[in-house]
């Protein structure tokens, strides 16, 4: 079976001009956010490949099939219904000839959508046909359409077999919509949790719009084949599994979930804290935080969601070392207690690259887990919290 991603598109402009397109941005969200659900049969979403959005879905009646709706997004200020005239004066119907033209012989199941943003004029008796699949047998339509695309009827009635009209939300609504549909997937998970993944889910549309959805180390390093650069433009249920586990978990990040782990135990970390000359409180907060972060852990391997791909975790270790070694190479020479300074430089910088730290994410870019985190590497014996040689 063809995947669309072998196809190669017939205008890849769409990628670079990434900015004009928020609005387009949040409907490929509406179809990611049908993957959290069950049974949306939503099976992947890719972003600026041949169309503004793909959405590969279960054929209606055969299982085993895949559809794929590859969906032009359209814009307008004005709230007004749209007409036909308006389709046509925005391209869409244009943009979707191209499609047919690159895919017709690939043997895709497929549909070429128009995405409109509101809603169409139910007197536009050609655009209603249209909007249905309908629009060859509309004489109107059809004698309009292939006038506008400057072809023979016999050739567009074919293409307007595949063409659909759908509406969405206005621009002013969409983020609400949106919302409401975590609510209703995760009704126990409070509204800023819910706010939260939605925004995360947003963020990884646009990694995929801008080709950059996954890991980049290949890109990087110059050894990246074409398919695996389109491939970065596609979200899959594994790509957002970890946001489904958020939104079902009962314990999600709650930082009182682990306190009763700390105990008396002298770690290395305790030692080290000390021979920085560390506070009782930031020896606490760091029992504290190792704690909950690595309870954190545990309770991802349990469930499933930690990446088996040990090198996942040992690329945020290596980060957090690197950032904190270099924070501690600025007290190595001032003595009198620098434990403490470490401390609140790194809390600092681990709060303002948490994004940039926490790549997977394995800790939701939580600073105060990372934190946890970094006192697990420094218990490794990575790094250390200075040395005191006085009091202050």
């Amino acid at each position: 079976m063809t995947d669309p991603l072998d196809i190669p598109a017939p205008d890849n402009t769409g990628t670079v001009t990434l900015r004009r397109y928020t609005y387009q941005e949040k409907v490929a969200a509406r179809y990611v956010l049908a993957m959290l659900g069950e049974g949306s049969g939503v099976r992947h979403v890719t972003c600026e490949h041949i169309e503004d959005v793909l959405v590969a879905t279960d054929h209606p009646t055969d299982r085993s099939n895949v559809l794929s709706d590859f969906l032009q997004v359209k814009t307008k200020d004005d709230p007004a219904p749209w007409g036909l005239s308006d389709i046509i004066a925005k391209g869409a119907l244009k943009s979707l000839w191209r499609t047919y033209r690159a895919v017709q012989n690939h043997g895709l199941t497929y549909l070429l959508t128009a995405a409109v943003e509101g809603f169409l004029d139910p007197a536009d008796d050609a655009l209603t046909a249209l909007a249905r699949g309908a629009g060859a047998d509309h004489p109107k339509c059809l004698a309009r359409v292939s006038k506008h695309l400057k072809a023979q009827e016999a050739d567009v009635s074919s293409f307007l077999s595949f063409v659909r009209v759908r509406t969405m939300p206005r621009r002013e609504h969409i983020d609400d919509q949106g919302l409401a549909s975590l609510a209703e997937l995760a009704p126990a998970v409070s509204v800023g949790e819910q706010r939260a993944v939605y925004l995360e889910i947003l963020n990884r549309v646009h990694d995929a719009m801008q080709g950059e959805a996954g890991a980049g180390w290949k890109e990087k390093l110059g050894v990246e084949s074409p398919s695996e650069a389109l491939l970065r433009k596609r979200l899959t249920p594994s790509s957002v599994y970890d946001l489904g586990q958020r939104l079902r978990r009962p314990d999600h990040v709650l930082l009182a979930a682990y306190s009763e782990r700390i105990d008396a135990v002298e770690t290395n970390l305790v030692r080290k804290l000390r021979r920085g000359g560390a506070s009782e409180g930031t020896i606490h907060d760091a029992q504290f935080l190792r704690s909950e972060a690595d309870g954190r852990r545990l309770s991802d391997v349990a469930l499933g969601v930690w990446p088996e791909d040990s090198r996942v975790e040992q690329d945020l270790d290596t980060r957090l070392r690197i950032t904190a070694t270099r924070i501690a190479r600025r007290y190595q020479d001032q003595g009198h207690r620098p434990a403490d300074r470490i401390w609140d430089d790194l809390t600092q910088e681990i709060n303002s690259a948490a994004g940039v730290l926490d790549l997977r994410p394995l800790y939701a870019k939580d600073p105060w887990l990372l934190m946890g985190r970094a006192c697990s590497v420094s218990d490794e014996c990575h790094f250390g919290w200075g040395v005191a040689t006085g009091e202050n």
